[in-house]
């Protein structure tokens, strides 16, 4: 009996540490806790502490990257956010970095741009609204964003003289609707044609 509990105890230990390398691979739970917009990143790594994060190139930004991070079964290259006045106020989930966007055809980078906006849009259950693109430097913006309960989703391609990058920014719901206010204005659409999702 001892012996068949000292077995149940280890397979017990063993499944928690499993799970917990599970955990820190998935980065979904951390996108849909709402709760996310109420912390800021020392909670945060309080809460998800197996997510070591460094200081990014912006204002109030921490970058974690790892192999093998997934979000809703696809790969994920980096997850940074960004704390605004004490609290988070985006976090960024980079799906398609530079390195290898820059050995794909333009071709290739449209349609894994236009799988993640299937993908985002089957998630949600809603269509985005497409937004003006923007250029930062010689880089264009391509977006599509949804109004969710608690955030908005902006899917961005990012493409230069070659394909840049592709990243999914959730922010938190009214930080959000007020960075892109005026891109919304831009397209005569309102705050109600972001479909709630």
């Amino acid at each position: 009996m001892f012996k068949g509990l000292l077995y149940l105890i280890v397979f017990i230990a063993v499944s928690m540490i499993d799970a917990r390398a599970v955990e820190v691979r998935n980065i979904e739970p951390l996108t849909a806790n709402v709760d996310i917009w109420r912390t800021n990143q020392n909670q945060f790594s309080r809460k998800f502490p197996g997510l070591p994060w460094k200081y990014g190139e912006g204002d109030g930004e921490f970058v974690h990257q790892s192999k093998g991070m997934v979000f809703w079964g696809e790969p994920v290259h980096k997850l940074s956010l960004i704390e605004t006045g004490g609290k988070i106020t985006s976090l960024k989930l980079t799906l398609l970095d530079q390195g290898k966007a820059l050995f794909m055809k333009k071709s290739e980078f449209e349609s894994l741009a236009t799988r993640w906006k299937k993908i985002i849009t089957e998630q949600l259950k809603s269509e985005g609204t497409r937004i003006p693109s923007i250029s930062v430097g010689k880089v264009k913006q391509i977006r599509m964003a949804w109004n969710c309960k608690d955030s908005v989703v902006v899917l961005s391609a990012n493409i230069g003289v070659k394909p840049d990058r592709i990243e999914l920014i959730c922010y938190e719901r009214d930080f959000g609707l007020a960075q892109l206010k005026p891109w919304i204005q831009l397209t005569n659409a309102t705050f109600s044609s972001l479909v709630n999702c």
